[in-house]
């Protein structure tokens, strides 16, 4: 954690340098050794920022100079963001997806998401910015706050508390407290201003003023307590995340104004984030200063600057014992503040719970480059507007609050699906337990979620179905292996959040020799920190062991594995490699910590710096004398934390005081080793295996669970949105005549996951990664997805039926679409993005699709819609595309799979303009293109997609000859089901099974 301390070192420099249009002395030692001090202590980045501020008042500072300061700025950001990477795969849903992830024989023990958990949300002004409606946040005469109704009541189905409830199935009850709204003293470009290397100033900092402001109305300890209920981390490693820890669960900011994640797209097209000080002068440039000085909405850790006066260095005490203080701020003894969730006010309840989501240690689903196959389906992917869709199984049994079907390989057997989300009232608000289903497989009981029992037969309905298939094998090639190592070696193997050890057992002489002995070579994850001590030389010093070897005796430490062998005093330089030249590296080394390396002596010192970090193959020795005439346990032990590790430690020729050597030549396996918790490296290679599961669950959307008018569940399908999308027909008529809506709706069906453990929790790239990721939906048809109308010009494809969007017809319809688009819709919003007024040919029609309604509710341009009207009143208003929305994201629509029998599905409707109510053309809809069903999947036939557009489509899977099929139920068994019985009977219509799907191997 003493990264975080040399970070907050460079977020003070970075305030300096990025206010004064002076200059740094790149040459400067104390601000060098400052901003490249990576694991520095406190009492080192105090040093530093004592020297700085007094060389602030005594040299001129060149603005130009600071790229090298925000370089180090880049560099320690990646070191926070690697320590915060490890609090979250220590986290409650990281760790049940690796027991899930080891579940060959079936449903490990996963830890169960349940009780009650309070957030609090903080309305926050600032001192020249206020909230856009402040009644939302502010009691009315009856003492009530409209915004904890919209967030946590239990009138508003929409709501945070509402739908945690659906998810976990009564499991898991979302509290929350709207407190006074918050103004701080300071402005908000002193937090939201985009910098170098950063789109907000201080936007921690924004957390802790408010925090502090706090603090002062509400002086009971009681009171925020209650906000720590929760051990998502596991600090104290006992397997219980049900317990407070000393840091407050989730603090919510809800600050005034709008989202910079709304407008960057408008002003920073390339997707370069570039500060203000870039910004041209020009048109637009007030309009792009005004969204950079926005707030970008995130989930982040508080981390105070040590030379803050709020600053704690010891951190709350937790039944008696006492924590760091992770750089938080300090609400009273036993209670810190870190996590932190910044929203604008105007964004939607979705994106409230997608973030709190992370909260609770979900991951994204979406990708981080280009679109993969996941679309809408899933919560943490891309959540719908305004109203939030359902969370994925994965997700789901993430938080234990699912345990779906287990299915084998090899096991040829069928299942019923029902409908994944049909959870009544009863069974949201915890007054009726959903069913389970108890089986013995293998002589192991297991209890899986159903919908219903088929009444009569009580025949399982499963909620969602997994399919373990055998893990897929990788060779690793550790290292070359040496001749001195033969063939065969023992290797701790690579790991994370787990420690293990190889024991001997030794006899030790009265007389002779009493040395114990093994050859080894490791490279070990260890943090260190660079600070300049001179001119030719630096001070190296070991700041964080995140994963450690240990040599024990008897259970005590006698030596300690770090870095790389071959590294005697630990500065990270194998000083026993002919090709390293210590000096020469030390030397550049020196000049970089300074910044004076020039561009080609920064490359020499990359790769020099490289060519002295192998690691090389070492011998470690243990005096054993002291333990004469007695049996004693030494032990080689490998502990590493969660998340990234190097790769451990390989260890060979080991020698007893006896002279007997053990090499692991004749070992035949992992279990002939001793302690048997290393295994065995053959020509410096072993296999890994890496699981993965397909994932199944009915997805409905479309369907609406009423029951004699009332909703009996709320199905959160109906919530996504697969892209609303216009166009204009051709023709003379003015546009408001030619105007067209294109309504498009997911195709219900059962949806196939894939998860693969071969990739980590932010590898979702499909097309980075030949068609693989951690978790994406198998698209039962890759294909282009023509849409309707004009849209679907036939001029418009290729040969194969795919778009050409290189073609000079395609490019002329969209310039086209989009000009009379923006005439038509939002020629106000252009002007404020663009900085001029849009040229219009037709006068009469500009800004004509304001007066037009669809079901009543007034059309919008969509963008224009979640930058300039806020949440609540947005819900009154439809929103609108501009054409040719047709990414893999709305493609991922039509991925389920239907029985063969299912009518061609239609997922079109287009609208026209009738006396100001837009209404269904007819014509247009009813010639609208339609999907055939796709009823069986076999992994032989899936393939990586040959065009790169659409290798986000799908996810490519381990050939391991998987198939099966989905046919519709009986008749027989749907007429055993009642469209009269309660919503809570199990012989309910809801409840009846949707498809049958028969399981298969080749």
């Amino acid at each position: 954690m003493k990264s975080l301390l040399a970070f907050l070192a460079i977020s003070s420099l970075l305030v300096a340098c990025s206010k004064k249009p002076q200059s740094m002395n790149s040459g400067d030692t104390t601000l060098a050794a400052a901003y490249q001090s990576i694991g520095a202590t406190q009492a080192q980045v105090d040093k530093a920022l004592v020297e700085y501020e007094k060389h602030l008042n005594k040299v001129d500072h060149d603005h130009s100079q600071c790229s090298q300061l925000f370089v180090a700025q880049t560099r320690l950001e990646q070191q926070m963001q690697k320590v915060r990477a490890k609090q979250e795969n220590k986290g409650l849903a990281a760790t049940n997806q690796r027991s899930i992830s080891r579940a060959m024989e079936g449903h490990t023990k996963t830890y169960k998401f349940e009780g009650n958990y309070n957030v609090m949300v903080i309305p926050v002004q600032f001192s020249d910015f206020k909230m856009e409606d402040i009644s939302f946040y502010t009691p009315n005469e009856n003492g009530d706050i409209e915004a904890q109704e919209y967030l946590f009541g239990d009138s508003n189905p929409d709501s945070l508390r509402q739908y945690y409830k659906h998810a976990s199935m009564g499991k898991f009850i979302l509290d929350g407290e709207v407190t006074p709204v918050v103004t701080v003293d300071k402005s908000l470009a002193t937090y939201g201003e985009s910098v170098p290397g950063n789109t907000d100033r201080n936007a921690r900092g924004l957390v802790v003023d408010v925090l502090e402001k706090l603090k002062q109305t509400h002086t009971d300890q009681a009171w925020w307590d209650r906000f720590d209920e929760w051990d998502l981390s596991d600090y104290d490693n006992d397997g219980n995340f049900h317990e407070p820890d000393g840091f407050i669960d989730a603090v919510v900011l809800v600050y005034a104004g709008k989202s910079q994640a709304s407008c960057q797209a408008d002003f920073d097209t390339a997707g370069t984030r570039p500060p203000n000080s870039d910004v041209p002068a020009g048109p637009r440039y007030n309009a792009t200063i005004e969204c950079y000085n926005r707030i970008w909405p995130h989930r982040w850790g508080i981390s105070l600057n040590p030379n803050d006066p709020r600053y704690s260095e010891q951190g709350p005490v937790v039944e008696g014992r006492q924590r760091p203080s992770m750089n938080g701020y300090k609400i009273h003894d036993g209670l810190f503040a870190t996590d932190y969730n910044m929203q604008s006010e105007f964004s939607d309840l979705s994106t409230f719970m997608h973030e709190f989501g992370h909260s609770l240690t979900l991951p994204d689903v979406y990708s981080r480059g280009a679109g993969n196959s996941t679309g809408s389906w899933e919560l943490m992917s891309n959540n719908a507007p305004m109203r939030a869709q359902e969370f994925s199984t994965f997700s789901k049994v993430s938080l234990g609050w699912i345990s779906p079907k287990i299915i084998k390989q090899g096991e040829s057997t069928s299942a019923y699906l029902g409908a994944y989300n049909f959870v009544t009232k009863d069974e949201r608000e915890g007054l009726s337990q959903t069913p389970k289903v108890y089986e013995v497989i293998e002589g192991q009981e297991f209890k899986f979620d159903a919908v219903s029992l088929v009444p009569g037969l009580d025949e399982a309905v499963y909620r969602s179905v997994i399919v373990l298939t055998e893990p897929s094998k990788e060779e690793i090639k550790v290292i070359d292996q040496s001749s001195r190592a033969g063939i065969t070696s023992a290797y701790s193997g690579r790991f994370d959040g787990e420690s293990r050890a190889m024991k001997f057992d030794v006899e030790v002489p009265l007389e002779g020799s009493a040395l114990f002995s093994f050859d080894t070579i490791y490279q070990i994850e260890t943090e260190t920190n660079f600070l300049a001590q001179g001119e030719d030389q630096q001070e190296i010093k070991v700041t964080v062991d995140y994963d450690i070897g240990e040599i024990k005796v008897a259970g005590k430490t006698v030596e300690q594995l770090r870095i790389v062998s071959g590294d005697n005093n630990f500065d990270t330089l194998n000083e026993n490699l002919d090709s390293c030249n210590v000096e020469e590296v030390l030397a550049l080394r020196a000049k970089n910590v300074k910044g004076e390396l020039s561009k080609p002596e920064q490359e020499e010192f990359k790769e020099k710096a490289a060519a002295c970090t192998v690691a090389t193959w070492v011998k470690k020795t243990v005096d054993l004398s002291e333990f004469r005439g007695q049996k004693v346990e030494v032990q080689v032990v490998y502990t590493t934390d969660a998340g990234y590790t190097e790769f451990g430690i390989v260890v060979d020729n080991v020698t007893m005081p006896s002279g007997q050597t053990i090499d692991f030549e004749n070992v035949r396996s992992a279990n002939d080793l001793p302690g048997s918790e290393f295994q065995l490296l053959v020509n410096g290679k072993y296999d890994i295996f890496h699981n993965q599961f397909y994932l199944m669950e009915y997805r409905t959307p479309g369907e609406f669970f009423r029951q004699n008018g009332e909703e009996v569940s709320y199905n959160k399908d109906n919530n996504i949105q697969q892209g609303e999308q216009s166009y204009f027909t051709a023709g003379a008529d003015d546009l408001r005549n030619r105007f067209r809506l294109v309504e498009s709706k997911y195709q219900s069906g059962l949806l196939l996951w894939y998860y693969n453990t071969k990739f980590g929790r932010t590898e979702n790239n499909p097309t980075a990664q030949e068609g693989k990721g951690y978790l994406l939906v198998v698209n039962s048809k890759v294909k282009e997805v023509a849409l309707p109308g004009e849209l679907g010009n036939a001029d418009f494809f290729d040969e194969e039926g795919f778009y050409n969007t290189n073609s000079e017809a395609y490019k002329e319809f969209v310039k086209v679409q989009n000009n009379d688009f923006v005439c038509f819709s939002h020629t106000a919003f252009f002007r404020y993005t663009e900085g001029k007024a849009p040229e219009c040919d037709d006068l009469s029609t500009i800004d004509a699709m304001k007066e037009l309604t669809f079901n009543g509710l007034p059309l919008i341009y969509r963008r224009e819609g979640f930058n300039q009207v806020l949440p609540p009143r947005r819900m009154g208003f439809h929103s609108v595309g501009n054409p040719m929305r047709r990414g893999a994201a709305v493609r991922t629509g039509l991925a389920t799979f239907r029985p063969a029998e299912t009518p061609n599905y239609a997922p079109y409707k287009v609208y026209k303009e009738h006396y100001g109510e837009m209404v269904v053309d007819q014509l247009v809809t009813s010639t609208a293109p339609k999907f055939a069903p796709v009823a069986k999947f076999s992994d032989e036939e899936n393939i990586f997609p040959t065009r790169e557009a659409y290798r986000g489509d799908t996810a490519v899977v381990e050939k391991v000859g998987f198939k099966f099929e989905v046919v519709a139920p009986s008749k027989r068994v749907l007429e055993r089901y009642s469209k009269d019985s309660d919503a809570n009977a199990k012989d309910n219509f809801f409840r009846r099974p949707r498809v049958k799907v028969y399981f298969d191997w080749n």
